[in-house]
């Protein structure tokens, strides 16, 4: 029987950095199209500022259509107290996500809070998640490395990387903060295979009791290489956005694509994994995300 992977499809992180509001009906469909190709994790949306990403003005309505769908994870993004408010008082929301960053630059651009001040936001909301019966998830970006950034002056490329580094940031996530879901993320695009490997296997064995799935941007060649690194450490969740559309709007000039949902699947299978997603469908799905690109970006 072959091993079964966990994709999380991402429709929230493919649509916000489109810069042209996309109809919530043609968004509504779109996820409706992933769920029948097979997906039953969901990244459906943020509430965040809108001042800062206008695309998830209708994240309540998102949410509220998928309410009553049952076997389905449905993650909503939060990045301060206003918006895990938000996120409670909506139906449908099973997961909440939390993004937190090695580099304090990119820290201050995504959330506009420092480390320091993220760290006691971080922990209230994890204990109110627990308190509201709310899975949670830390996405940690920047864990592989940071690039140059020139737009507006702003440059993530000045901040040293190092294991010890990520090690001891996350002893504290989960020593301190009681965290036991991290996502790893290449916001950036800047892992190796062998960086990548490394990486997954020293967390795994030493926070056994954390699970730690991956989310990786790049190019095609960076990105399936470091699926396979990952695999080989023994990751079986990884977060994906048929197409590849999307990004961060927050970590470079321009977008770095997302791992395409429909390669991933064609490699998963191709290595005898299980992923439970209709490759032809989400095909289909991958041509209507390229299609909102030309129309919305």
């Amino acid at each position: 029987m072959p091993s079964t992977v966990t994709l999380v499809e991402t429709p929230r992180d493919a649509f916000q950095g489109l810069k042209r509001f996309i109809p919530t009906p043609e968004k509504i469909r779109h996820i409706a199209a992933l769920l029948d190709a097979g997906f039953t994790h969901v990244d459906l949306g943020s509430f965040v500022s809108l001042k800062a990403v206008p695309q998830m003005a209708d994240s309540e309505q998102v949410f509220a259509a998928f309410a009553a769908r049952p076997n389905l994870e449905r993650i909503a993004i939060v990045a301060n107290k206003l918006g895990a408010q938000r996120a409670f008082a909506q139906a449908g929301v099973d997961t909440l996500g939390f993004p937190f960053s090695l580099s304090e630059r990119f820290q201050l651009d995504n959330t506009g809070k420092t480390l320091e001040q993220t760290w006691p936001a971080m922990r209230q909301i994890h204990r109110e998640a627990m308190q509201h019966g709310k899975a949670f998830i830390l996405y940690l970006s920047m864990a592989f490395g940071t690039l140059r950034n020139a737009r507006a002056g702003r440059t993530h490329g000045g901040e040293a990387w190092s294991e010890e580094g990520l090690l001891a940031f996350v002893e504290m996530l989960v020593t301190i903060s009681g965290i036991r879901h991290i996502s790893l993320a290449d916001t950036v695009g800047v892992a190796t295979p062998t960086q990548v490997e490394r990486v997954f296997k020293l967390v795994r064995s030493e926070f056994p009791s954390v699970e730690f799935s991956a989310h990786f941007h790049g190019t095609a060649r960076n990105w399936m290489n470091c699926i396979d690194a990952a695999l080989e450490a023994g990751c079986r969740r990884f977060d994906c956005a048929a197409g590849g559309l999307g990004g961060c709007p927050f970590a470079c000039n321009e977008l770095i694509a997302n791992t395409p949902s429909e390669k991933l699947v064609a490699r998963l299978e191709e290595r005898g994994f299980a992923t439970g997603i209709d490759l032809e469908k989400i095909k289909l799905c991958a041509k209507t995300a390229r299609a909102f690109q030309k129309q919305y970006a």
